[in-house]
């Protein structure tokens, strides 16, 4: 990825972390690697670690969706804003029903943001998941280095 894209994640990551409370910085942030947190995956609506949509400001919630569109193609964005919509038709499918032990089972809030190190270091990572959804970017000198 280029160096433009390397600067708009930076930027992005950055701004979303100077918007944290502490409470939420303690559930976002982790160092760099942290391997076991950082390779934790899943695909099915769980916990996913890190900090939920839930528990964000909707100013916050457009600075995840900012750090999201940074390391997507615009077509991909949109797949990825129309999968977290559709947790709401899901829901209507099943009848409003299902809970998963959760006060709401199907919800296009619970999607999960971490942060790994600092963004702009010589070494750090992002991670963003929920249900059918699981995007890692690793970034090195300067370089997104892995994207997942």
């Amino acid at each position: 990825m280029s160096e433009r894209v390397v600067a708009a994640m930076t930027a992005a990551a950055t701004e979303l972390l100077e918007s944290f409370g502490d409470t939420q910085r303690n559930s976002a942030c982790w160092p760099y690697p942290s391997n076991e947190e950082r390779t934790r995956w899943f695909y099915t609506p769980t916990d996913h670690g890190g900090l939920p949509l839930t528990e964000m400001t909707s100013a916050q919630h457009r600075l995840v969706h900012r750090l999201l569109a940074s390391g997507l193609s615009a077509p991909g964005y949109m797949t990825l804003a129309n999968i977290m919509g559709r947790e709401n038709m899901l829901d209507h499918v099943e009848g409003f029903s299902v809970m998963y032990g959760r006060e709401r089972g199907r919800d296009p809030l619970l999607y999960y943001v971490s942060v790994f190190g600092d963004p702009g270091s010589d070494a750090w990572s992002w991670r963003f998941g929920g249900h059918h959804l699981s995007l890692h970017y690793v970034v090195s000198d300067g370089q997104v280095i892995s994207t997942t």
